[in-house]
């Protein structure tokens, strides 16, 4: 599924004219990494010039101290966190830190 939905997103912004990859406005599914280390972590999209972040997830419940939101929070230098789920599970949701 993700990589259906990452293949649509893609194909969507194209079709816009809209460029998307590292260093872009829009960031499709790109490592983010750990500025102090080795690690990293892959936002499903992220919109670096809004310091905004969407996850997209059918997960129960994420919040401001699941690891990864703490790792897409401080590899961003702070970027608000937007959970989107389907709204059978509850509808999308920010991470307010």
């Amino acid at each position: 599924m993700d990589r259906f939905a990452r293949g649509q997103m893609r194909s969507w912004l194209a079709s816009e004219l809209i460029i998307e990859g590292p260093g872009s406005v829009i960031q499709v599914n790109r490592y983010l990494r750990n500025p102090a280390g080795a690690n990293w972590r892959v936002p499903d999209i992220r919109i670096p010039g809004a310091n905004i972040i969407f996850d997209g997830t059918i997960s129960p419940n994420k919040i401001v101290s699941t690891p990864q939101i703490v790792d897409f929070r401080l590899f961003s230098g702070g970027n608000h966190v937007v959970i989107v789920r389907p709204t059978r599970l509850g509808g999308s949701y920010g991470i307010v830190p």
